[in-house]
């Protein structure tokens, strides 16, 4: 509780016309090379691009970057999703700082206890399978 009576989250959005909109939680913003990426605006973006409905948009560590984008799916899915496909058709929306540079599996997604996708656990127990050629 703020020293004004507030409860502090972690939650982003803004209040326009009297309506709060909620973009998503300040501590899952990616950080790569300082670079600040929201996954759930790359997600809105992805759902378009790919067959798949079950994904999420993690971080995982980066020998140059610290951490960097990587897409997540799930093992039977890994077939379905290209990386260099995606990073292409990606790059009409955003730029090339914000797109994925891994894709990576689990065998099944972790939730937490209110039955949303647990990013920071995916995040760690994931399996890379692919890697955009310029990160090698």
């Amino acid at each position: 509780i703020t020293s004004d009576g507030w409860f502090r989250t972690l939650d982003r959005g803004e209040l326009v016309d009297n309506r709060l909109n909620v973009f998503g939680r300040a501590d899952e913003i990616i950080n790569s090379g300082g670079i600040k990426i929201d996954p759930h605006q790359l997600e809105t973006t992805i759902v378009n691009l790919i067959p798949i409905d079950e994904f999420i948009v993690c971080s995982t560590q980066h020998e140059i970057l610290g951490e960097c984008v990587t897409l997540c799916v799930l093992s039977k899915d890994a077939d379905l999703v290209d990386i260099s496909k995606l990073r292409s058709d990606l790059k009409k929306d955003m730029p090339s700082t914000h797109l994925p540079l891994k894709i990576a599996t689990i065998d099944k997604f972790i939730k937490n206890q209110n039955g949303k996708l647990n990013r920071k656990q995916i995040s760690k127990f994931c399996n890379i399978v692919q890697e955009y050629e310029s990160t090698k």
